[in-house]
């Protein structure tokens, strides 16, 4: 198990061997984007806590290796979120926790801030 890090995402992957995306410079595997967002809406102003939830069920392009600004094993408590999530499990309070203090952004889903969203939107996988 793997943790990239981009200018705007961090994923944990779960490389899958690919000679052709090698060749490409392409991390080829199940990902698991790392993130907690506040989510504030007009009819919850304190907002909605979000944090990953969601493994690829196959293997995908995650990100172009030049685009990498941080590569390294996973770290114990990485590695149990993504098993969390891989096994449709809750997170713990303590994986909650890591992923506000480290991955944490609010979003606002006013009507103008989703205007704004969808004029710059960006992929969430950086390629």
């Amino acid at each position: 198990m793997k943790f990239y890090k981009t200018k705007n995402n961090a994923f944990l992957v779960d490389e899958v061997q690919d000679d052709f995306r090698e060749k490409l410079n392409i991390v080829f595997g199940y990902a698991l984007r790392l993130h907690a967002t506040r989510v504030f809406t007009p009819n919850n102003e304190k907002g909605i806590p979000q944090y990953s939830n969601y493994i690829s069920e196959s293997p995908i392009q995650v990100c172009r290796k030049e685009n990498v600004v941080e590569t390294r094993d996973a770290s114990e408590i990485e590695t149990e979120i993504f098993n969390s999530v891989k096994n449709n499990q809750s997170l713990s309070k303590e994986q909650r926790a890591y992923l506000q203090e480290k991955f944490y952004k609010e979003l606002d889903n006013s009507e103008t801030s989703l205007e704004k969203n969808n004029q710059n939107e960006e992929l969430s996988l950086d390629l």
